[in-house]
């Protein structure tokens, strides 16, 4: 850190500016959120950085954040089903900042190995995608603009994964001993707000040392 600025971590920050944040369910209604604020562009000649993490919005959905130093904060907030949503937030503000909980739905997936066998352990990734227009075929360009959402398979090869982002979806599958360089497997899916979808997911056969699941 150099001499003369500062770098903070806190509820409350650094300057003289305050913002009410404003937690809603997807249906508009009051709800409390856990949320993280951090400063990605400063304006105040020496605050470097500001990060706080896990605050908390309660049932009312409604938390006034005070002594904000000027800048562009993102403010990423936690819902109770497991979604998440970023804003930007430019300080100073008129007005509140509403924090909206997206349509989610929930995912069971049952990953299988090449021998039909439940994979305990397997990684699952869910991208949503949120671009506009049809979703394209490029798996790079689908994840330029996509919501991730991760799970775990259980000993019983199921992974269920509860606030997912409602819209088109790429659900891949990895080896519990997964690297980048082991092939997965990938479904497209659609699912809709408060849906629950069923996939089965069968894993290549593993091609790296050792064995799938160490």
């Amino acid at each position: 850190m150099e001499a003369g600025s500062t770098s903070w971590e806190a509820d409350l920050l650094l300057g003289s500016h305050a913002v009410d944040l404003l937690a809603l369910d997807a249906h508009g209604a009051s709800v409390g959120v856990l949320f993280d604020l951090s400063l990605e562009e400063r304006t105040h000649p020496h605050v470097d950085s500001v990060f706080a993490r896990a605050l908390r919005i309660d049932e009312s959905g409604r938390r006034r954040v005070e002594s904000l130093a000027e800048g562009t904060y993102t403010v990423s907030a936690y819902f109770p089903d497991g979604a998440r949503v970023d804003e930007t937030l430019v300080i100073p503000r008129n007005g509140p900042l509403e924090l909206r909980a997206p349509p989610t739905g929930t995912l069971e997936v049952l990953v299988l190995d090449e021998h039909g066998a439940p994979s305990a352990r397997a990684q699952v990734a869910v991208s949503t995608w949120t671009g506009g227009g049809p979703a394209p075929a490029l798996p790079e360009e689908f994840g330029e603009t996509a919501v991730l959402t991760t799970g775990q398979a259980g000993a019983d090869g199921v992974a269920r994964i509860s606030g997912v982002r409602a819209g088109e979806l790429r659900v891949t599958a990895y080896h519990a001993n997964r690297t980048w360089t082991q092939p997965g497997t990938t479904e497209e899916a659609e699912l809709a707000a408060e849906e629950e979808v069923v996939l089965t997911l069968v894993l290549p056969p593993w091609e790296g040392p050792g064995s799938a699941d160490w």
